[in-house]
């Protein structure tokens, strides 16, 4: 069963308009839709539960980003962002999306 989707795996796929990732995906790898700048929208299931380096750097089009879980699930991703070094979201009471910059 797929449980990711590997490094560059979309990377520069510029007709990529939008993406439901599956509901089996938990890792979304390095790089892996940088560069669609085609890309408007993305869906993210409550299933993701890393998100590697630069996944979506360089989507200029990029409009909107649905996820399927709770504000408490998106605050347990692991954003992966430097040197391969983990980075977990501590929402609190703060904004959920203040570190969306690491996507």
């Amino acid at each position: 069963k797929l449980t990711s989707i590997s490094e560059s795996t979309f990377s520069g796929c510029t007709g990529l308009l939008s993406i439901s990732i599956p509901e089996q995906i938990t890792t979304i790898g390095r790089s892996a839709f940088s560069g669609c700048t085609g890309l408007k929208s993305v869906t993210i299931p409550e299933s993701v539960t890393t998100v590697e380096k630069v996944a979506f750097l360089d989507c200029t089009g990029l409009e909107k980003v649905n996820y399927t879980g709770t504000v408490e699930q998106w605050c347990r991703i692991n954003f992966v962002y430097d040197h391969d070094r983990m980075y977990v979201i501590e929402c609190g009471t703060s904004n959920p999306l203040i570190n969306g910059h690491n996507l």
